[in-house]
């Protein structure tokens, strides 16, 4: 039997919670969910500033930044340059579309420190199977300038 997850970005003001699914290939502690996320999270499958970098070969948060150079906390994974700022929040764990699988909601924060460009998103992510990367399957935007 194939096993899924899906991932639902979603607004700052959510806590963790939720009921964990038996049906998920996410991990169980919140910190090791951030570095799944650092490692396998696809970043050509959702409207970012990483856009123009995206490559086949370079799509992941892993094949930008190495692991000393991103923070990773419980429920949140932060990336800070001199220049951009991402993060990505974890505000909840759960099945909360009622499918069977574990779903997660985060808000992703993507900024640049020297200019005015700001965009807050929520993206629903879905992974297929244990070896699939983590895809957006939609996104909206919270706030942009």
């Amino acid at each position: 039997m194939k096993r899924y997850f899906s991932l639902l970005l979603l607004p700052l003001a959510m806590s963790v919670q939720g009921q964990i699914s038996s049906d998920s290939h996410l991990a169980n502690s919140t910190t090791e969910l951030m570095v799944q996320i650092y490692k396998h999270f696809d970043l050509s499958t959702i409207d970012t500033s990483f856009g123009p970098s995206i490559t086949d070969d370079k799509k992941y948060l892993s094949d930008f930044y190495a692991r000393d150079e991103i923070s990773i906390h419980p429920n949140r994974l932060t990336i800070e340059e001199e220049d951009w700022f991402y993060s990505f929040d974890l505000k909840a764990r759960g099945d909360f579309n009622n499918d069977g699988i574990e779903d997660i909601k985060i808000e992703m924060t993507d900024q640049a420190l020297k200019g005015i460009y700001l965009t807050i998103c929520e993206i629903v992510l879905t992974k297929l199977d244990e070896a699939s990367d983590v895809v957006s399957i939609s996104s909206s935007t919270l706030y942009k300038r």
